[in-house]
């Protein structure tokens, strides 16, 4: 650039964008790396036993078996109490609607 001429903002804008369209290609290409293993059957499969064998751990933990017995608590007390309401419907002659 000669001498007392001022800079073109245009230059800066684009060498940012093109540095963050490197900085995307890069992140890119390390996850397409790390996603060559899902495509691999023998780390697939080891991949699930563990991911397996986890969730078997988890789902019989003190702690979720907790909450699913407090969820099915609250479930079936909704329709206990839904019960004890009486039934409420509405005629016009011809038909009959359950109130909600």
């Amino acid at each position: 650039m000669p001498p007392g001429e001022e800079p073109n903002p245009f230059i800066s804008i684009a060498e940012q964008w093109l540095k963050s369209w490197q900085l995307a290609n890069e992140l890119s290409q390390e996850n397409l790396a790390r996603m060559e293993l899902f495509w691999d059957p023998k780390q697939r499969g080891l991949w699930f036993a563990d991911l397996s064998r986890i969730l078997d751990n988890y789902m019989r933990s003190p702690e979720f078996l907790g909450l699913m017995q407090r969820s099915l608590r609250t479930l079936t007390g909704t329709t206990a109490l839904s019960s004890l309401q009486p039934d409420r419907r509405v005629s016009d002659g011809d038909h009959t609607t359950p109130l909600p």
